[in-house]
């Protein structure tokens, strides 16, 4: 069965294809389905052969990965805690207090996540703007794809607010910008105050990574936006301007 044609028809979304790299498996996703508003979530459903990645927009102030590192903002760095069977990595662990992550996470979020039944190779991805679950080809099934969306929406108060996201498209991007795609549906903050805290809150790692990837392509950013001259810029580039703000400011704050 094609677990990702079944999920997208119950839900009333649509399978599309694409060609999009992600450096945390090192492979290419040929195609996604892109479920809008399914029990007031938008949810994109990456296929990688191999797993399937879940991704469900959210707020929140933390950033670690369950089960499995996570490779391009670096929550690399295992804890373990007690009565809990999944690894969580932070990217760095001095940077926060493991009682207040506790308190917040364990009962509502981690407990249920062990109904989620992880193998080895599975695992979740918690960005400031996203959460993402990892899950094996064979393991997608409809009743663990519910269960995450009830997880997800029963977190209201962690998550602060769930957003909706919007379809980006590679092929609205120049050539040299599309290896990005991954870095604007993770760090999009468009509203100064928002980027300037997000600036000053990223660790070493994280900003060295961004600013290696995004920094060296600024001008040509810039260029790109000016092309459109007195036309309203397409998601994408809206998108790809934020970013390239976001890392002015992180090279502000590193120097």
């Amino acid at each position: 069965m094609d677990s990702l044609k079944y999920i997208s028809n119950i839900t009333g979304g649509k399978v599309r294809s694409q060609n999009l790299l992600d450096p945390n498996f090192n492979k290419r996703s040929l195609r996604k389905a892109i479920i809008k508003d399914y029990k007031n979530l938008d949810i994109v459903i990456d296929d990688y052969n191999e797993v399937f990645l879940i991704s469900i927009r959210i707020s929140t102030d933390w950033v670690f990965s369950i089960n499995i590192p996570e490779r391009i903002f670096y929550s690399d760095i295992p804890l373990t805690l007690d009565n809990f069977p999944y690894v969580i990595y932070f990217p760095d662990p001095k940077e926060f207090s493991l009682k207040e992550f506790v308190g917040i996470f364990m009962e509502p979020f981690l407990r249920k996540i062990q109904e989620v039944d992880l193998s080895k190779n599975e695992g979740v991805f918690v960005y400031k703007n996203g959460i993402c679950f990892v899950l094996n080809n064979d393991r997608l099934l409809f009743e663990r794809f519910e269960l995450i969306v009830e997880l997800v929406n029963n977190n209201g108060e962690i998550f602060h607010k769930i957003k909706k996201s919007l379809s980006l498209h590679k092929k609205n991007l120049p050539e040299k910008f599309q290896f990005l795609l991954p870095f604007l549906k993770k760090l999009d903050i468009s509203d100064d105050t928002s980027r300037q805290e997000l600036s000053e809150e990223i660790n070493g790692k994280e900003k060295e990574v961004i600013i290696q990837h995004v920094g060296p392509l600024l001008g040509e950013i810039d260029l790109f936006l000016n092309s459109f001259g007195d036309k309203p810029l397409s998601e994408e580039a809206s998108k790809l301007g934020n970013l390239a703000e976001l890392v002015r400011e992180l090279q502000l704050h590193d120097d």
